[in-house]
């Protein structure tokens, strides 16, 4: 999965990662100007990473603004608790839990 902001994540989807794979063509009418992958608004996404393996990524919405109710968030947030606690009981015993 890669990280970083949405440029580095986009970069990394349209080729720019160490097998040239790109799921994402550099051309897509959703990646912006500044190179950023955009919502069906325009707006760019932001990407969260919560661990080193799970990440949140949020479209502004109609509005344009960004944590406002109308935010599409996926995985929601019921399902990003469902996956934590899921991923914790899968930790060897003795890890720290954090």
């Amino acid at each position: 999965m890669p990280v970083g902001d949405n440029v580095e994540i986009t970069a990394a989807l349209s080729g720019a990662n160490p097998h040239a794979l790109a799921p994402l063509p550099r051309d897509h009418p959703a990646i912006n100007a500044n190179g950023e992958l955009t919502d069906r608004w325009g707006t760019p996404f932001f990407f969260h990473q919560l661990a080193a393996d799970f990440m949140e990524i949020r479209s502004a919405g109609a509005d344009r603004r960004l944590h406002t109710p109308d935010d599409v968030v996926w995985p929601e947030p019921a399902e990003v608790v469902a996956l934590v606690t899921l991923w914790l009981a899968r930790q060897p015993p003795g890890r720290p839990k954090s």
